[in-house]
């Protein structure tokens, strides 16, 4: 599991910045004080904002 994290981890990140700056700060501050719980929340509304921005 560590290897993938360390193969995707950076992917991850870039793609992430590219949704927004603020957007990855809100999702790591919820992600740490709420845990995995919130991650389908995050993950729609990623895909959302792409879509009413590239649409």
């Amino acid at each position: 599991m560590n290897k993938y994290i360390k193969i995707i981890g950076p992917g991850l990140l870039v793609a992430a910045t590219g949704v927004g700056a603020g957007d990855l700060a809100t999702s790591a501050l919820a992600g740490s004080h709420i845990g995995l719980t919130a991650i389908s929340a995050i993950v729609i509304g990623g895909v959302i904002k792409y879509f009413l921005n590239e649409g």
